[in-house]
């Protein structure tokens, strides 16, 4: 009889800073997902946690209390990753896929491969006074980063091949890495069309871009 597949501890306190990173991406990777609406522990203090963690590092060596703080600062985002696997393992009763959502790895090593994320759908605009563009996609199962390119030109020529980004040298964009499905781009022209894609991705890269969406700032 196989074992039930469960999430598997690849984080570690002794590497804090990956921890933290790691923690941010269940996070993001969980957020707005109908699987996850009650975590054991709410999404905002495992980012406050996560958070503290750099910054406590950067200052560990300034005496006993400084290193102390770090200490406790690591030990408590490990307790709290503990308790959201637990809760993420009972959401997914053995289900790879569910653990793999809450960007968790999980004891069947399905992603051992390195799977990517698919292609984002196309990107929704919407224009803000002043010179403002919010744009949105939908969440992409599997994704930790969102990179919105948006640009002012009259064809968006912007490319994506084996993970790299080509712009032409007579291109101008806007890039915003986020690990969330939205970002504001502000100080545009007002009256301007403005074209925005995104490019979903993880730590094993992307599949491409995503369709080209259109709109116009306003006044």
């Amino acid at each position: 009889m196989s074992r039930k597949v469960i999430v598997r501890i690849s984080w570690s306190i002794k590497q804090p800073l990956k921890m933290a990173s790691f923690a941010l991406g269940t996070v993001s990777a969980m957020k707005d997902d109908d699987d996850f609406l009650s975590p054991e522990i709410a999404l905002k203090i495992m980012t406050d946690a996560a958070g503290k963690v750099p910054i406590a590092y950067s200052i560990r060596k300034n005496g006993d209390v400084a290193k102390d703080n770090f200490n406790t600062s690591i030990l408590l985002l490990n307790s709290y990753l503990h308790s959201q696997a637990e809760f993420v393992n009972k959401i997914a009763n053995g289900n790879a896929t569910i653990i793999h959502n809450a960007e968790f790895e999980s004891t069947s090593d399905e992603r051992g491969a390195g799977i990517k994320p698919n292609i984002a759908g196309s990107v929704t605009l919407k224009a803000i006074g002043g010179g403002g563009m919010k744009a949105k996609v939908a969440k992409v199962k599997g994704a930790t980063n969102y990179c919105f390119i948006l640009t002012t030109q009259e064809s968006f020529n912007i490319t994506v091949v084996g993970g790299e980004i080509f712009i032409p040298s007579d291109t101008m964009v806007r890039i915003k890495n986020t690990t969330k499905i939205s970002v504001t781009f502000n100080g545009l022209t007002p009256m301007e069309i403005v074209k925005v894609a995104v490019i979903a991705s993880n730590a094993n890269g992307d599949n491409g871009m995503s369709p080209v969406a259109m709109a116009s700032t306003i006044l």
